[in-house]
C-alpha cells in the first residue's frame, strides 16, 4: 500500500517537472556548498576533536539520506499541524485502514530524491566506500530516518492539544536539522544532554564516529533501541491525539 501511495504521488509531481527540477538542483547546490565549507574548515583551518573531513562527508551522507527518505516517503508529515487546524484529517478517517500511513504518504517530497542521491554520491566518491562501510551507512541512515520521522510526528501531533504548532513546530524541526549537521563532539555539558533527549540530534551527528568510522556495538544497540522506541511512542501520541480530534468532530457534528 505504501508503494502505491508513493508511486501515485510521485507521478503527480512529475506532471510539472520544471519546478521539481529547480528544487532538486537547488538542493544539490546547497548540499555541495555546505559540505565544501566543512571540508575546508576541518582540513585547513581548525579540526574539530574526533571529527575529520571523512567523518563530515559520512555525516552529511547520513543526514541527507535519512532526512531525504522521510520527507520523500512521508511528504505530509511536516504539514500535520495545518491539517489538524483546518480539519482536513476527516477524509482519512473514512478509509478502511488505519489513517496514519495514508495521511503521511498522500503527498511525497519528490525533490528530496536529489538529497538522497547526493548523500550516496558523496559517500561513494569521498567516503570509505567499502561493502562494510556501505552497510554501516545504511544502518546510520535508517536510524536517522526513524528518529527524524518520530520527532516530526510527535511535534506535529502536539497540534491536537496546542495551538501554533504549525510555526513553532517548524522551528523545532529546523533545530533538529541544524544540530544534526554539526559535528557531535562540539556539543558538551547541558547542550549534549538536550541533544540526547529533547532534540535527539546526538544520535545522528555522532553516527560517523560510532557507527560508520570506529564502529561501536554498544552505541549501535542504544541508537537502534531509541529509534524503535521513538517510533512506537510517536505512533501512540498521534493516535491518542486523533481520539481527541474525533471526539471534537463528533461533538461539532451533534451541534
Amino acid at each position: 500500500m505504501l508503494r502505491a501511495f508513493v508511486r501515485s504521488s510521485i507521478a503527480r509531481d512529475m506532471q510539472s517537472p520544471g519546478p521539481l527540477l529547480v528544487s532538486m538542483m537547488t538542493a544539490v547546490a546547497s548540499n555541495s556548498m555546505f559540505l565544501a565549507f566543512w571540508s575546508v574548515f576541518l582540513s585547513r583551518i581548525s579540526p574539530v576533536s574526533g571529527f575529520q573531513t571523512q567523518d563530515m562527508v559520512e555525516l552529511w551522507a547520513c543526514t541527507t539520506i535519512g532526512f531525504g527518505s522521510v520527507f520523500l516517503l512521508f511528504g505530509n508529515i511536516h504539514s500535520l499541524p495545518s491539517l489538524v487546524y483546518q480539519g482536513k484529517i476527516d477524509v482519512f478517517l473514512l478509509l478502511p485502514c488505519p489513517p496514519l500511513l495514508p495521511l503521511l504518504t498522500s503527498v511525497t517530497g519528490t525533490s528530496y530524491l536529489a538529497d538522497i542521491g547526493f548523500g550516496f554520491f558523496a559517500y561513494l566518491v569521498f567516503g570509505n566506500a567499502t561493502l562494510l562501510g556501505f552497510a554501516q551507512l545504511l544502518l546510520a541512515a535508517g536510524i536517522t530516518a526513524a528518529i527524524v520521522a518520530s520527532f516530526v510526528l510527535i511535534v506535529g501531533s502536539l497540534s491536537f492539544w496546542l495551538k501554533g504548532m504549525d510555526s513553532f513546530g517548524g522551528y523545532l524541526v529546523g533545530a533538529l536539522l541544524q544540530c544534526s549537521t554539526y559535528p557531535g563532539t562540539i556539543f558538551q555539558g547541558v547542550w549534549r544532554g538536550v541533544l540526547f533527549t529533547i532534540i535527539p540530534a546526538a544520535y545522528i551527528n555522532l553516527a560517523p564516529v560510532h557507527l560508520i568510522g570506529d564502529f561501536s556495538a554498544t552505541y549501535a544497540a542504544v541508537a537502534i533501541a531509541v529509534s524503535l522506541g521513538a517510533l512506537v511512542i510517536s505512533r501512540a501520541i498521534f493516535y491518542r491525539g486523533l481520539r481527541r480530534y474525533e471526539s471534537g468532530s463528533a461533538a461539532g457534528a451533534q451541534l
